[in-house]
C-alpha cells in the first residue's frame, strides 16, 4: 500500500505538467491516460489517446526494445529506466524525438507503466541544422562549380529527417514561372514538379504561395501549416498525397540578384519557428556567399588568364609596394625575368629621368586612394629606355588599400616616332628659314648674324656660333647666339676670344 501511495502522489504531482508529457499504459500495452502536453505533442485528443496501443505510436525501429520493457512491467517487475531518444509517431505521420523516463507503478491495482517525456524536437532540429550549416560551410570552401555547390547543398538538406522534399529552381522573368532544376524526394515528386505550375505573379492563385512571396520580397517565406494556408490552396491535393504540412521558400542571391529559389517541404507542421528561421537565414547567407565566391573566382580566373596573355603591361603590388604579380608582357618589355621582378619594388625599372618631386606627387595621390595616369620613362635591364603609358589603381578592401594595380601600354615606338618626326620637322623648318634668309638678304653680315638664331630657336641648341678661318690658321668668331641668360656669358667669351691651334685648344663646353 505504501508503494502504491507513493506512486499515486508522484503521479498527481506531474500529470498536469506543461513541460513534461506524461502517459500511463496498462494491460496489453494500451494507453489509459495521457496529459495535455503529451496529447499536444503527438496530435491526438485525450479521448482518442485511450484507444491507442503504445507500440502503435513508437517508431518501428525501436519497438522491439520498448516491447520487452512493457512486458516486464506488466508482469509486475519493478524497475525504472531512461531512454535518451525515443521517436513517437504523430497523428499526422511524422516522428518526434524525445527523452523518456519510465517507471513501474500500480494502476487500478494492476502493474502499469508511467512514462515522463521531454520533447526534444526543437533541440534535435537545431542540432541537425547546425550540422547542416557546418557541412554547407565546408562545401562552400571546397566548391569551385556552381552546379556542384547547389546539388550538394540540396542533398545535405534532404538527408535531414525534417525535410522530405527539397526543390531548387529559377524564375523565368518572361513567363514569371518557377522552373525546377533539382528535385529530391523520389520519382513521383520529380514527375509532379515536371507538371506542377508555380508562379510569382500575385494575381494568379499559383503565385500566392511561398515561392511567389519569396521572389517578390527577397525574403524567406514560410507556410507553417499548408493545409490551412489559403495562399497554398492551389496545390492542396498534392500536399495531402505527399504529406506536406509546412513549406519554406528561400531566395538565393548572386551579385545581389535573386538567382535561385530553394524550397524545403516538411511533414512537420509548425517546424519553421523564429529560432529555426534564424538558422535558415544563416544558411541562405552562406549559400549566396558561395555563389558569389564561385562567380568571383571564375571572373578572377578569366581576368588572370587575360592578364597573363595580354600584350599590355600589368604589375600588381601589395600595400608596401612590393610586386606580387606581373605578366609576361612586363618580362618581355623590361628584359627582367618574372623571378627577378616578383618581390621587388617598381623602382627596379627606374631610369633617372623623373624628378623626386614627380615621385612624391605620385605617391601622395595613390596612397590617398586616387587613380593616377601618367607616362613613365623606364630603363630596361640592359640599359635602353622604354616608355609606359600607365594607369595606377589603388584597390580598397574593407576601407583599406591592399593592392596597387598598374595597367599600362608600351608606347616606346610611338614616342620614338614622335621624337623623330619632331626632329625632322625642326630640321626642315631650319632649312626653310635658311633658304628664305639667303633669298631675302643681300649682305653677308646679316646672313651670318641670323644663322645662329635658327639653330637655337628651332633646333633647340643652347648656344650657336659661326667662326671664320683667318690667315695663319686662326679661327675667329664672327657671330654667336644664346637664348637663355645663363648661356649668354658664352657669347661674351666667344666675342673676345680668337681661337687658333685647334689641336691644343677647346671651348669649355665642348
Amino acid at each position: 500500500m505504501t508503494e502504491r501511495k507513493v506512486n499515486f502522489d508522484f503521479f498527481e504531482t506531474i500529470k498536469d505538467s506543461s513541460v513534461f508529457g506524461v502517459y500511463v499504459y496498462s494491460e496489453n500495452g494500451n494507453l489509459v491516460f495521457a496529459n495535455k502536453a503529451f496529447c499536444k505533442m503527438i496530435g491526438y485528443s485525450p479521448e482518442e489517446i485511450t484507444k491507442i496501443k503504445l507500440l502503435d505510436i513508437i517508431d518501428s525501429s525501436q519497438r522491439s526494445e520498448v516491447s520487452k520493457n512493457i512486458e516486464r512491467r506488466l508482469n509486475g517487475e519493478i524497475f525504472s529506466c531512461e531512454y535518451k531518444e525515443i521517436y513517437y509517431k504523430t497523428k499526422e505521420g511524422y516522428l518526434k524525438p524525445s527523452i523518456n523516463f519510465a517507471y513501474t507503478i500500480s494502476f487500478n491495482n494492476k502493474p502499469a507503466g508511467l512514462v515522463m517525456i521531454y520533447d526534444v524536437t526543437k533541440s534535435k532540429i537545431f542540432e541537425e541544422c547546425y550540422k547542416v550549416l557546418s557541412e554547407i560551410n565546408q562545401l562552400i570552401i571546397r566548391s569551385q562549380n556552381e552546379e556542384d555547390l547547389l546539388k550538394k547543398a540540396c542533398n545535405i538538406l534532404f538527408n535531414q529527417e525534417e525535410f522530405h522534399i527539397v526543390v531548387l529552381g529559377t524564375i523565368d522573368r518572361n513567363t514569371k514561372l518557377f522552373k525546377p532544376k533539382i528535385v529530391l524526394g523520389g520519382k513521383k515528386i520529380q514527375q509532379l514538379f515536371s507538371k506542377i505550375r508555380i508562379s510569382v505573379d500575385e494575381t494568379e492563385p499559383e503565385g500566392r504561395g511561398t515561392v511567389g512571396k519569396a521572389f517578390r520580397t527577397g525574403q524567406i517565406a514560410v507556410s507553417q501549416n499548408v493545409l490551412e494556408d489559403n495562399g497554398m490552396a492551389a496545390w492542396r491535393e498534392a500536399q495531402k498525397i505527399f504529406g506536406v504540412h509546412s513549406a519554406c521558400s528561400i531566395p538565393l542571391f548572386k551579385n545581389k540578384q535573386i538567382t535561385y529559389i530553394m524550397i524545403l517541404y516538411s511533414n512537420i507542421a509548425g517546424i519553421f519557428s523564429d529560432e529555426y528561421l534564424s538558422l535558415i537565414k544563416e544558411m541562405q547567407i552562406d549559400i549566396s556567399y558561395g555563389l558569389d565566391k564561385i562567380e568571383k573566382d571564375k571572373e578572377l580566373k578569366m581576368f588572370n588568364e587575360a592578364i597573363s596573355a595580354s600584350m599590355n603591361w600589368v604589375v600588381v603590388t601589395d600595400k608596401d609596394f612590393r610586386i606580387v604579380k606581373a605578366n609576361k608582357a612586363v618580362e618581355s618589355i623590361s628584359g627582367y625575368t618574372l623571378k627577378e621582378i616578383i618581390g621587388n619594388n617598381p623602382r627596379i625599372f627606374k631610369s633617372g629621368y623623373h624628378t623626386e618631386e614627380f615621385y612624391k606627387n605620385l605617391y601622395k595621390k595613390i596612397t590617398s586612394g586616387k587613380q593616377c595616369r601618367c607616362t613613365f620613362v623606364n630603363r630596361k635591364k640592359d640599359g635602353p629606355l622604354f616608355y609606359i603609358e600607365s594607369a595606377i589603381v589603388p584597390v580598397v578592401i574593407d576601407g583599406k588599400i591592399e593592392r596597387y594595380v598598374s595597367i599600362g601600354r608600351d608606347v616606346t615606338k610611338e614616342v620614338q616616332l614622335k621624337q623623330n618626326i619632331e626632329k625632322f620637322s625642326k630640321l626642315y623648318k631650319t632649312l626653310y628659314n635658311i633658304n628664305q634668309l639667303l633669298l631675302k638678304s643681300t649682305k653677308e653680315s646679316e646672313i651670318l648674324k641670323e644663322l645662329p638664331k635658327f639653330f637655337v630657336d628651332i633646333l633647340g641648341f643652347k648656344v650657336a656660333f659661326i667662326a671664320s678661318l683667318e690667315d695663319h690658321g686662326t679661327l675667329r668668331i664672327t657671330a654667336s647666339y644664346a637664348k637663355e641668360d645663363k648661356h649668354k656669358y658664352y657669347n661674351e667669351f666667344l666675342n673676345k676670344e680668337v681661337l687658333s691651334d685647334l689641336d691644343n685648344k677647346s671651348l669649355p663646353f665642348l
